[in-house]
């Protein structure tokens, strides 16, 4: 295994043990929100690619407490030692799409959960209205917290291609209003979406290293059951990354990027049930040390090319 000051990225789990001075793990809760791409406000289907129970086993259903969830979550943590002390994870769909007064007494139920010393929430860049914001602010104030905003690519003709239903100037407006009241902030990225090359990637590297984010997350585009991209990828229409080319993105894209950007995430990984392509991606520790070693190879490492380093 690789201790984290080895590593060629900054790891947000090493943050995390810096931070609270032992791991930190995150317990995924399903807090019953709905999505405006989901509940009718955008749209009905959601993103081409999105199917919730591939990321997000049944562990957490909405139907349980919060508070139950977290015990339970706990519960299996204890098992094997791993942690003791937690991030409430609102992970399911849009985790600000809600009126202010139940968004409230969700957070604060988690954060009275023992053992949970924050937050991480979960959204969309046009879930994020100043109350919202108001709010989590006063929560940063009082805990960690962590805002995780849904881009997955700063080309606004991509987002509408995937059936985002927001642009990349809500993205950045989003942010800057989210920076002014302190929160700290993970962007998720998605690697090999439809119509992008390596170019179009690295341009997102490339902005989001000029913007004031914490951190990102980064996704290979893949395939589940039960979405509109499935029907897509029946009918020949998309064509995925192989682990090898992944391999290779996600290295440029990590050396484009500012090297204090946190890194929450190299490679997803989906619930098998779910997933139809690509089927490497059950792979998911071979993935991280395929970069890490490629890296290595390159004699690299996350920032290497980032403007903040004079390169290009």
């Amino acid at each position: 295994s690789r201790r984290a000051f080895m590593l060629p990225y900054n790891s947000y789990n090493a943050y995390l043990k810096r931070r609270f001075g032992e791991p930190v793990r995150k317990i995924p809760v399903n807090a019953g929100f709905s999505c405006p791409n989901r509940d009718g406000t955008l749209a009905e289907r959601g993103c081409i690619y999105c199917n919730n129970a591939a990321f997000y086993p049944g562990r957490g259903s909405e139907e349980n407490s919060i508070s139950a969830q977290l015990a339970q979550g706990r519960a299996a943590f204890a098992q094997n030692g791993r942690a003791r002390k937690f991030l409430a994870y609102f992970q399911p769909y849009s985790n600000t799409h809600a009126p202010v007064e139940i968004l409230q007494s969700r957070y604060r139920e988690a954060l009275n959960a023992g053992g949970v010393v924050g937050l991480a929430v979960a959204t969309r860049p046009d879930c994020l209205g100043d109350p919202v914001l108001d709010l989590l602010g006063q929560l940063s104030a009082e805990t960690y917290l962590l805002l995780e905003i849904g881009l997955q690519s700063i080309h606004n003709e991509t987002l509408s291609r995937i059936g985002r239903g927001h642009t990349f100037e809500q993205f950045t407006d989003a942010v800057r209003r989210a920076r002014t009241r302190g929160l700290e902030i993970c962007v998720h990225v998605i690697l090999g979406l439809p119509g992008e090359d390596r170019t179009h990637m690295l341009q997102t590297a490339d902005a989001i290293s000029a913007l004031d984010v914490q951190g990102v997350k980064l996704h290979c585009l893949h395939v589940c059951k039960d979405t509109r991209l499935a029907e897509e990828f029946a009918l020949g229409r998309i064509a995925l990354l192989n682990q090898d080319e992944y391999v290779e993105v996600a290295c440029d894209f990590l050396e484009r990027l500012r090297p204090d950007i946190c890194i929450h995430r190299l490679a997803a990984q989906a619930q098998p049930d779910v997933l139809i392509a690509p089927l490497w991606l059950t792979r998911k520790a071979q993935t991280q040390n395929l970069i890490c070693g490629r890296l290595e190879s390159r004699k690299s490492a996350q920032g290497r090319c980032s403007a903040r380093n004079g390169s290009k």
